[in-house]
Formats: structure tokens, sequence, C-alpha cells
């Protein structure tokens, strides 16, 4: 969704969407330049799902995202999952926290106050 995950501030190696941007393309594209010169360079945020761990919890986007108890990112937005039974959302995890992998990292999100537990994952649903 332009405007909630991505928008002209993010990259596709932020956002997960390298996959869609062809960098060894022979013909020049707008920002391909840029991009080889951030390809080696360390993420400044990352996108995750998110995954709340309750039902009992609903969330809206804009909220914080902690890692070990510290503020380390914000949802963009988020929707009910069947799948889940709970909410997911989309957020970026920033500073050294858009660096690791995410298959379950435990998280929590601040709800109006009161942290709330979820998991974060680089990919959601995992790959069976």
């Amino acid at each position: 969704a332009w405007g909630a995950e991505i928008g002209p501030d993010e990259t596709p190696f932020e956002a997960g969407l390298l996959h869609a941007v062809r960098l060894d393309k022979p013909a020049e594209f707008i920002g391909k330049a840029a991009l080889l010169r951030r390809r080696s360079e360390p993420l400044k945020k990352k996108l995750v799902s998110v995954v709340l761990d309750s039902a009992a919890h609903y969330a809206w986007g804009g909220e914080a995202l902690l890692l070990d108890g510290v503020p380390s990112g914000e949802l963009a937005s988020v929707g009910w999952s069947p799948k889940a039974g709970a909410c997911v959302g989309l957020g970026y995890l920033r500073g050294a926290a858009a660096s690791r992998v995410h298959r379950g990292t435990p998280v929590q999100v601040d709800l109006w106050g009161d942290a709330v537990d979820a998991t974060a994952w680089d990919a959601w649903p995992p790959k069976a």
C-alpha cells in the first residue's frame, strides 16, 4: 500500500521487494545508480510481519514495536487474520533490529501503554 508500508523513502532492500527489481538490467532506470550504491550498506530499517500472540488484542497501525523492551520500530498497518486467529500487521524495525533475521522473534506492541506480546517475521506465514 503506497503511503503505508512503501513510499519514496523506502528502498526495495528495506521493503523486502528486491525480487521485483533487476539491478543487473542492462538498461538504465531511475534510481538504479542509487540502489547500486546502497546495496552493500547495512539496512536502516526492515519491513516485517508482526503477529500478535492473543486474539484478545487489536492493533490499528502506528503502534510502537519493542524489541528486548526497547522501542525499535512501528506498525504501519494491521488487520485481523483468520489464518493466525489474531491481528497481523506490517511494520518497520529500525537500527540493529533491521540487520537481524526474524523468524518468530519475540517482540511487543505498545497498545495504549500496555506491552502486548507478538512475533516478528521476515516472511509470514513461514514456509513449511
